[in-house]
């Protein structure tokens, strides 16, 4: 087959087109109007925090988005409006983390680090009271209150 045909004018531009879209079709598929908030749970001495439960929740709309995490402890949400976010983490035997004020951009994944300090042991404290007695059938203080004005 002779290569004659492959340097026509045509050909040429027929191939640049098709290249310039399949360009154009990938930018395309990039292109989003969301962003997205990504990280990891440890604790104070770097050890992954798995059991972890990661709560993103926009500040502008109250949307609520459970984060699942990987045995790595590394998590990401994806598909958030742009805006302003507090992210939560909670684990068994960890204080409650709240990060303020992370912002999430159109096309960008906001990286958060997420450190839990141990927290105190949770105790139950009962308490109990007893209502004291109330005499209602002698008036020992009647007297008492009549001397104290002055009329008997």
């Amino acid at each position: 087959m002779s290569t004659r045909g492959m340097q026509s004018p045509i050909v040429r531009s027929c191939f640049a087109l098709i290249v310039v879209l399949l360009f154009a079709c990938g930018t395309l598929a990039q292109s989003t109007t969301n962003g997205a908030i990504g990280g990891s749970v440890r604790d104070a001495q770097g050890l992954t925090v798995s059991t972890a439960t990661v709560k993103v929740i926009n500040k502008g709309t109250n949307q609520e988005t459970t984060a699942a995490l990987d045995d790595r402890g590394e998590f990401r949400v994806t598909n958030l409006q742009p805006g302003v976010y507090l992210v939560t983490a909670e684990a068994s035997g960890f204080a409650t983390l709240r990060l303020e004020n992370i912002v999430v951009e159109v096309g960008r994944v906001t990286e958060v680090e997420l450190k839990l300090a141990v927290g105190s042991t949770s105790s139950t404290v009962a308490v109990t009271a007893e209502v004291p007695l109330v005499n209602t059938s002698q008036a020992d203080f009647a007297s008492l209150l009549f001397d104290l004005n002055g009329r008997n």
